[in-house]
């Protein structure tokens, strides 16, 4: 039994037992931000898991929202790569903020989009083409080193957290109460997740419109989404039980 798991779970228990605890922002993060406060995590390195090798992931009982997995730029020279991405096919030639997946041409800003999985030159491509369907560009892309360290860095193990909320005073409180633990991360099926459509990635690459920095890109991430239903696809998940 893996024990920083069982630790995660008897610390859940007693905070599922306080109730419903108020905020500590309004953030869009702060149902996340406030468990793991409550756990006594200490700010630490975006990149590594958030407690003890283990990646958290709060989310709404109620929300039908996508969980991103992990964020990761592209290997093809990233800052020239989301540039273009930007000022060739983003809109006002500033933002490109939009999702893509595998299952079509997603159409963006007059130009089409499609996520591909390379596997000869273990890649993942994303492929843009022009109004008439002409294929214009495969500069940006994923190497398999990088996604599978990413992946094996941030979801070796994934404890998901569920909540409801409600407004107290006018501020928003969340009770946890429940929570799912996965491990045992499955590489090869989570490439066929991308090719099958079922794990998507979003885009929310900006430019600095004032201050010192105007006009250099702003990446607020690249993110790998799945449905909280398909998780099980690539990892493995499993019940805690503690006598």
């Amino acid at each position: 039994m893996d024990k920083s798991m069982v630790d995660l779970y008897v610390k859940f228990k007693k905070i599922r037992n306080m109730g419903y605890i108020k905020g500590i922002n309004n953030s869009q993060n702060s149902s996340g931000l406030t468990f793991e406060a409550l756990l006594g995590k200490e700010k630490d390195e975006f990149f590594l898991p958030d407690y003890n090798g283990i990646e958290i992931k709060t989310k709404k009982g109620y929300s039908k929202s996508k969980i991103t997995l992990f964020t990761a730029n592209p290997d093809s020279m990233y800052l020239y790569a989301l540039k273009n991405l930007v000022t060739n096919y983003g809109v006002d030639g500033k933002r490109f903020l939009t999702e893509f997946s595998s299952l079509e041409k997603h159409r963006y800003n007059g130009h089409y989009f499609k996520i591909i999985v390379d596997w000869k030159k273990k890649v993942v491509v994303l492929l843009i083409y022009d109004k008439r369907g002409v294929l214009i560009s495969n500069e940006v892309y994923w190497t398999f080193d990088l996604l599978k360290e990413r992946l094996t860095l941030k979801l070796s193990k994934l404890a998901l957290v569920k909540c409801c909320t409600k407004k107290i005073d006018g501020i928003e409180h969340y009770w946890y109460y429940r929570i799912y633990f996965y491990k045992n991360v499955n590489f090869k099926k989570f490439l066929q997740a991308i090719e099958n459509g079922i794990i998507t990635i979003r885009f929310s690459v900006g430019t600095y419109l004032t201050g010192p920095r105007a006009g250099e890109i702003h990446n607020h991430g690249i993110g790998f989404l799945i449905a909280e239903e398909n998780l099980k696809i690539f990892l493995h998940q499993f019940l805690i039980i503690v006598i």
